[in-house]
């Protein structure tokens, strides 16, 4: 006791004459405050000098099985494949197919329809592991399925492509489905060990991100000497490469390289209703979506233009009539924020890129871009505008922005990029003196990839800051398909303009019109927006609470709060009646005094044994709180003795 009494002594004696440690320069502080934030590649550039230990890390956290996985994953599918896919898809259609620009542009609405669906599909694979796993056989199967999709490209002759060019785009539909499948399940998995690994995080995504660049750099590429045969045969060698990539993905999908656990038999391959009711209408949601997508494809494919605006326009009332019925209020206004941002700006690639390539005959006076510069400048342009657009975002937007203003500045952007494409079409350029080469580079392929990426950043951050606790993945899925369901209206009424204004991109070529659909199209109604924005996105920084989302928090939470009071004093009550029943039961009543009761009697008469139960129970608690009684009295008396005795032999120790 002494000794410590002494040291404590000490120990403050040293404090108060010790000196006090300097605080840091605010130069300093300011250089660490000014620090500007790395992107994905930079620091997978960085983890490269260091790669055993960055390697490590990872294996440590995920396992070597999923790393490789991630690795083979994000080579083929997320790089080589979607590098090919952007490169060779354009001259495939125009120069080897030969169909005219809003058929490609439906074609491609067509294809990427899938991306609409991930919704249904995360909340299918939520509630239903088909045989016995909710990833591993959904992720086999629409890889299986992709692969037989690319081996009938390969196989169908020319002019079959040409008579049933529909045929076609269901194919490209059905390759589809694989990459929006497992792109959602793999998302899911990594955002899992996230969560569980927050100090991971950094490394996770930039692994991914650099895999996934290098990997386009090398297809883009690949992609030179296809395009120099200025045919679109280089389609064919496209198919080859998915169909053989996707054989070699399915390995270490069947080998289960993506951890996951079997569920029980009685549980495989059926649906999990208690999970199912409880988020139903996040499901509903994402069902909705996936049947007007399915919807889109087929009117496309049968219905006139007017038929189409139709639908288009009764799918999105729907779809927002129900995001407000079955959606949180702020989620709700998010996702018509989106929706309306991304549907009404008209993507009219059909016309644009068949402008840009068309040659002499078709455009006199044109660009007449060979598809391969204008390819290769296009990728690889807007590969670095990506890469320099997420700095930018993180660097400068993301600390300082607010949602609102992000949006807007992404409506300005957008608006800015038109201009580039209605100066250039019009030939204005030339007036002022700058080449066709030059104003596309630093123009219309630079802005394009760098709003398209700004608008996702923003998006992305908003739609995972209002997601529903304990399905994440799920929910980020569902108003995602939101976000990708808007792209492919947008697409589809931009071919349906074209088609009605009178565009034609085969010779005889008329391009009179395209100016002014750029400007109203691409100018004029994203610009009408503006009041939505600043009614519809919150005007709160991107680290800062969403107050609507606090607010229903607290909601949310008064309500469980309010039930959770309205049980408890239903059980109290109840309590209280059975102990008010065992009393009055012991007041003498007609029946014990020896006076006939009928309506006791009746009752008594089958409650003898519960009586006696009751009876039987009370004694045995008495009996129990008198035993747990004198326990507690006796240990009470043991810590009295040992602390006089401890105090005893303290003082003994002192003297």
């Amino acid at each position: 006791m002494a000794e410590r009494v002494g040291r404590i002594q000490e120990a403050d004696m040293l404090s108060e004459t010790a000196e006090p440690s300097p605080l840091p320069e605010p130069s300093t502080q300011e250089k660490k405050q000014k620090k500007l934030p790395e992107i994905a590649v930079v620091r997978f550039l960085k983890n490269l000098f260091n790669f055993r230990e960055y390697l490590r890390r990872m294996c440590d956290t995920f396992g070597w099985k999923f790393v490789s996985f991630l690795t083979v994953y994000c080579i083929l599918d997320k790089g080589l494949m979607w590098g090919f896919y952007t490169a060779l898809l354009l001259p495939f259609f125009n120069q080897y197919v030969g169909v005219a620009g809003d058929t490609f542009q439906d074609i491609y609405v067509l294809a990427l329809l899938p991306w609409s669906m991930k919704g249904f599909f995360g909340s299918l694979s939520d509630v239903f592991p088909f045989l016995g796993f909710y990833k591993r056989h959904y992720m086999s199967t629409s890889t299986v399925v992709g692969v037989c999709a690319y081996m009938t490209l390969i196989f169908l002759s020319t002019d079959f492509m040409r008579s049933a060019v529909a045929v076609v785009g269901v194919l490209l539909f059905l390759g589809q489905i694989q990459r929006s499948v497992i792109d959602m399940l793999v998302d899911a998995k990594v955002a899992e060990y996230m969560v569980k690994e927050p100090a991971i995080k950094g490394d996770a995504v930039s692994y991914i991100s650099g895999l996934m660049y290098s990997a386009m750099m090398v297809a883009l590429a690949c992609c030179v000497p296809l395009l120099k045969m200025n045919d679109g045969s280089g389609g064919r060698v496209m198919f080859i490469v998915f169909a053989c990539g996707l054989s070699i993905l399915l390995y270490p999908i069947l080998r289960g390289w993506l951890p996951e656990e079997r569920v029980e038999r009685a549980k495989a391959n059926r649906v999990d209703w208690g999970k199912a009711r409880e988020h139903w209408k996040l499901f509903t949601i994402a069902l909705l979506t996936a049947v007007s997508a399915l919807g889109l494809g087929v009117v496309q494919a049968v219905a006139a233009d007017w038929a189409r605006l139709g639908y288009l326009l009764g799918t999105g009332v729907l779809l927002m009539v129900g995001a407000f019925w079955l959606l949180t209020r702020l989620q709700a206004r998010v996702i018509l924020a989106i929706f309306l941002l991304q549907s009404m700006y008209i993507r009219l690639s059909g016309g644009v890129d068949y402008w840009f390539t068309a040659d002499e005959k078709c455009v006199p006076g044109g660009p007449d871009f060979s598809m391969t510069y204008y390819v290769l400048v296009s990728r690889f342009v807007g590969t670095f505008a990506l890469i320099v657009s997420v700095w930018i975002f993180q660097a400068f937007i993301a600390p300082k922005w607010t949602f609102r203003w992000a949006f807007m500045f992404g409506v300005i952007l957008k608006s800015v990029a038109a201009l580039f494409d209605i100066v250039i079409v019009l030939r204005w350029n030339l007036a002022i003196g700058i080449g066709d080469r030059w104003w596309f580079v630093f123009g219309s392929s630079m802005l394009a990839e760098t709003v398209e990426m700004f608008d996702f950043l923003t998006a992305i951050i908003l739609i995972s800051r209002v997601t529903d606790t304990g399905v994440e993945s799920t929910t980020i899925a569902t108003l995602s398909g939101f976000w990708n369901y808007a792209i492919a209206l947008s697409r589809s009424l931009g071919s349906m303009l074209m088609r009605v204004s009178g565009i034609r991109t085969t010779v005889p070529c008329d391009f009179r019109n395209l100016p002014l659909l750029l400007s109203v199209g691409q100018v004029v109604l994203p610009l009408a927006l503006v009041p939505f924005v600043f009614c519809l996105v919150p005007n709160v920084k991107f680290a800062d609470p969403l107050e609507d989302r606090v607010q229903e928090e607290k909601e949310e939470d008064g309500e469980k709060r309010g039930e959770s009071e309205e049980e408890e004093s239903r059980n109290v009550e109840e309590s209280s009646g059975r102990v008010a029943e065992r009393v009055v039961r012991r007041f003498p009543t007609a029946t014990t005094l020896g006076v006939p009761n009928p309506s006791i009697d009746g009752l008594s008469e089958g409650s003898g044994e519960e009586e006696e139960e009751e009876e039987e129970e009370e004694d045995s608690i008495g009996e129990g709180v008198l035993r747990s009684s004198s326990e507690v009295r006796q240990a009470e008396q043991e810590v009295d003795d040992n602390f006089e005795g401890s105090v005893a032999s303290e003082r003994a120790a002192v003297g």
